[in-house]
């Protein structure tokens, strides 16, 4: 177990991320806050990532590696592996190749102890490219993002606004995820995204508005400020056949809602269990009347072009079925 001796853990996963890492290292040693311990778990990296940060490790104690032997885990693997170390009352997470602004941490900090019981705080984010030149200064108006509406409990059943690597959050949130648990809770679709599910039903979720980080766009991102509009869904459609994804998309939202009802449906209001309900009854039956049954609740993606886009793509893809059994 790691010696967690600040008060708020910081969580970073790496995989081969040499080219930003330092930046992103040095942004945490020149935060304003200096309370802190940071848990580097490497994903099984085949660059210098982690001699970079043996090299940081070396000349402060509160960079620390933790070593567990379970090899590559992913994205959401390895974070819930990373969770089963906090021992600190706060904590947040870290991606390899952003720069956090200076506030970051004690802005947070502030936040998550107005609250006692399970607290989640999430920020916006300044959109970077490569040479952190600014793309976009708010990360959520070029997602076209509700954050407060967004994390409503019926909003983030099938998609997520929290972005995870803006999280701090409390012990007591991290307790009642389950995550920190020998065994998480099966069909997570993401870490971030189980968080701010019992955050919403079980705790409190406080946005800050005003980024926190530069959030920077590049090749390798794994998660990135993608574009969106009605215009570039029908793109979609014509070009790239995007139902077979969204199948699968709509498969783990209801795999993951399935897990959520069976670990707290008893703990729920009635109104978010019927919520729960709707979601997970996807799996069955027609997918269209029931995304229609689910969004007439409340249940939906970001924007009515989104939610139409969902539908388009069952619609079209059943047209498609129809086409290949008659050929």
């Amino acid at each position: 177990m790691a010696n967690s001796s600040g008060s708020v853990t910081i969580l970073l996963s790496t995989y081969n991320g040499e080219k930003y890492l330092r930046e992103q290292i040095d942004s945490i040693v020149q935060q304003r806050y200096q309370d802190w311990v940071l848990l580097v778990r490497d994903d099984g990296s085949s660059d210098s990532t982690l001699e970079i940060v043996k090299s940081y490790s070396a000349k402060d104690a509160r960079v620390q590696i933790i070593a567990d032997g379970y090899g590559n885990q992913g994205p959401a693997g390895s974070f819930i592996k990373l969770l089963a170390c906090v021992e600190t009352e706060y904590f947040m997470f870290c991606d390899q190749d952003d720069v956090w602004l200076p506030n970051k941490v004690c802005d947070s900090i502030k936040i998550l102890k107005s609250y006692d019981g399970p607290h989640l705080v999430f920020t916006d984010l300044k959109v970077v490219d490569e040479r952190l030149r600014e793309i976009s200064s708010s990360f959520m108006d070029k997602s076209r993002f509700d954050p407060i509406k967004g994390v409503n409990f019926s909003k983030l059943l099938i998609q997520n606004v929290v972005v995870g690597c803006t999280i701090a959050a409390n012990k007591k949130l991290l307790e009642e995820s389950k995550l920190s648990a020998s065994a998480a809770p099966n069909n997570i679709m993401m870490h971030d995204w189980w968080l701010a599910l019992v955050a919403s039903s079980l705790g409190k979720i406080t946005y800050l508005d005003k980024p926190t980080i530069l959030y920077r766009q590049h090749g390798g991102n794994c998660l990135g400020a993608k574009d969106s509009g009605f215009r570039h869904y029908l793109r979609l459609l014509y070009n790239q056949k995007p139902w077979l994804k969204a199948q699968k998309y709509l498969n783990r939202v209801v795999l993951q809602a399935a897990s959520f009802n069976e670990c707290y449906g008893w703990r729920v209001t009635p109104s978010q269990q019927k919520l729960l309900s709707l979601t997970v009854e996807l799996r069955s039956g027609s997918v269209v009347l029931g995304l229609s049954r689910c969004f007439f609740s409340g249940i939906s993606m970001h924007k009515l072009d989104r939610n139409v886009a969902l539908l388009l793509s069952f619609v079209f893809g059943r047209l498609e079925d129809r086409k290949t059994v008659e050929s």
